[in-house]
């Protein structure tokens, strides 16, 4: 009873871990910036990292009516600059 017990104790440690290390990244970064462009700290790592911040661009730009550029991935300090731009009707 007592091994069972464990497992359970075990399994439920082990699923609030993995919850947590997965969205600590998420919450800690953030979009520093206004209608023009901006910067996104600690965004440069893991694929799944970029491809989250490229998201943050658009969805920040999206918020003036404009879209938004990655101009700098800056590998030193984990940095992505990007610019809001408005794009003119066809």
């Amino acid at each position: 009873m007592s091994s069972l017990r464990f497992a359970f104790a075990a399994l439920f440690a082990f699923t609030l871990l993995t919850q947590c290390a997965g969205t600590s990244v998420d919450v800690a970064r953030d979009v520093a910036g206004d209608e023009n462009g901006g910067k996104i700290p600690n965004a440069i790592g893991t694929k799944a990292d970029q491809t989250a911040a490229y998201r943050m661009v658009t969805a920040h730009c999206e918020k003036f009516g404009k879209k938004g550029f990655i101009t700098k991935m800056d590998y030193d300090t984990g940095t992505i600059s990007f610019e809001c731009r408005l794009m003119k009707g066809k």
